[in-house]
């Protein structure tokens, strides 16, 4: 089965994945199954959550309250939610947008909480949503402990003016607050849930793509792996039947013992491939050349590569094969080889042979040309003479 991020589909958090979540998304993260994108739909979500309290807290303070002004606090906090989500659409700015949410929220905690008895306000409560909301959709650990510390410092300036000399505006009866207190509880506790909701679904898909990625790597690995491994079987596949169609002999040792021989060399030494495999390359050598042979090696130890123009070699019948080496250093089943390249100078021999011939035949050719114009000149005299005193007797 195919595995892809879209596999296993979205985090598993409520209207995640709905339209309007989706429109104050920017262009950027709407089709987007990353992190990031998911980020930014959990701060749209916990904003609209937060405008949906709006309407309800502006009707309470409103219309049971009798609290215009604070009404409109809250209504006013709600249309600041709209806009920093309206922020998020056009500059993909998730932190800040995140940043202004939880300042409006405390801002919106403060005041109510004064106008509603200080630190004996139920409104109080929700102080601890701030930190909460913060480590919902922000990965670092700074924003979660800096919303921590200013809510920490705002209690703790309720907590000096309880025991000094300052008293909170309360404008609510006993009925007003039992009232904002179940709201408050109720509110805060469904809020809470959904904040660390969305915390531990964001974590539990990103454990879930931490794991296929790794997976994924680990498969492309042994992909990778099996790809070479491949390349390397054909590479070597097609390194063999190339030296095994050589016309010129080729043989690779290693710690001076032959480990292969094309047929071509096979040939030219008259050793079989089980015989050849495993010889002593100074095996080959005549028995008086094997002193030079070391300061061959020591010579190819010092250089890549080197040629000898002109040595013998002797072919398992004891014959002798004058051959000229062309000698490098290769690689053959992953460990390091001298590679030859044996040329057999007989039929160059031959031909030399022949045409030294063919050179002596010409000069030959030319010496008697030589000699025949010599003689045919006197010849010439005394023919012309010959007939001259057959004219004058007859």
């Amino acid at each position: 089965m195919d595995q892809s991020p879209h596999n296993f589909g979205v985090p598993n958090i409520f209207l995640i994945e709905s339209t309007l979540v989706c429109w104050f998304l920017p262009p950027a993260l709407k089709d987007v199954n990353s992190i990031e994108s998911y980020k930014a739909r959990a701060v749209v979500l916990v904003g609209l959550s937060l405008a949906v309290w709006g309407p309800v807290y502006t009707a309470l303070y409103w219309f049971v309250f009798g609290q215009l002004v604070l009404a409109a606090a809250v209504f006013g906090s709600t249309v600041t939610i709209f806009l920093a989500l309206s922020l998020l659409k056009f500059t993909n700015a998730t932190r800040w947008v995140g940043h202004i949410i939880c300042f409006t929220l405390l801002s919106l905690i403060i005041l109510l909480t004064l106008s509603s008895g200080g630190i004996m306000s139920p409104v109080l409560a929700w102080l601890i949503l701030v930190p909460i909301m913060a480590s919902a959709f922000n990965d670092r650990l700074g924003s979660t402990f800096f919303w921590t510390a200013v809510v920490l410092l705002v209690l703790g300036g309720f907590l000096v003016h309880f025991f000094g000399d300052w008293t909170a505006a309360d404008i609510l009866t006993a009925t007003n607050r039992a009232i904002l207190f179940a709201s408050a509880t109720g509110g805060l506790l469904i809020a809470s849930l959904m904040m660390f909701g969305i915390r531990f679904e964001l974590e539990k898909w990103l454990l879930k793509t931490a794991q296929f990625e790794q997976a994924e790597k680990h498969r492309m690995q042994l992909d990778l792996q099996e790809a070479q491994r491949r390349a390397f079987d054909e590479s070597r596949e097609r390194l063999r039947a190339l030296m095994e169609k050589s016309p010129e002999g080729i043989v690779l040792d290693r710690d001076d013992k032959i480990v292969y021989a094309n047929p071509a060399f096979r040939e030219l030494t008259g050793y079989s491939d089980e015989e050849i495999v495993g010889m002593e390359i100074a095996a080959l050598r005549k028995r008086e050349d094997r002193a030079v042979l070391s300061a061959e090696v020591e010579s190819m130890q010092e250089r890549d590569s080197m040629v000898l123009p002109e040595i013998t070699i002797v072919r398992k019948d004891g014959e002798e094969v004058a051959v000229e080496i062309n000698c490098f250093r290769g690689s053959f089943e992953k460990q390091s080889v001298v590679v030859s390249i044996v040329r057999d100078l007989s039929g160059r021999r031959e031909i030399k042979a022949r045409l030294m011939q063919m050179d002596r035949m010409i000069a030959v050719g030319i010496l008697a040309a030589g000699v025949a114009h010599e003689i045919n000149n006197p010849l010439s005299f005394i023919h012309s003479n010959l007939e001259f005193l057959t004219r004058r007797i007859l």
